[in-house]
């Protein structure tokens, strides 16, 4: 489910808490992030919404250029976002981290 909150939309357990929180302008080249809160301005939700980039969205940022705009992709998609856009979306980053598996039952040798 999704909230409102300070005019951003983001999911129902957006907090931040511990979490590496940054703009999506922030971001490193090459580097997959999930997606925590966009704007709730119309606009900027319509650009958005082609790739369905919406909280909990993981996104790969392709390319970065300093002063311009960023290239993210998702599902093999590309759109290019304002650096202004891209400021307003908070990510975290994503990956990296795999849960173990414990099979139940059985012995532990």
């Amino acid at each position: 489910m999704l909230v409102q909150r300070q005019g951003k939309i983001m999911s129902e357990n957006g907090r931040k808490g511990k979490r590496k929180v940054l703009p999506l302008s922030e971001s490193e080249a090459g580097q997959k992030y999930r997606v925590l809160s966009v704007p709730d301005d119309q606009k900027d939700v319509q650009r958005l919404l082609p790739l369905a980039i919406l909280p909990g969205a993981i996104i790969k940022v392709r390319e970065k250029s300093p002063f311009s705009a960023l290239i993210i992709s998702r599902r093999d998609e590309e759109l290019a976002l304002s650096k202004d856009l891209a400021s307003k979306i908070e990510v975290e980053p994503h990956g990296g981290r795999r849960r173990r598996c414990r099979s139940r039952g059985g012995s532990r040798r």
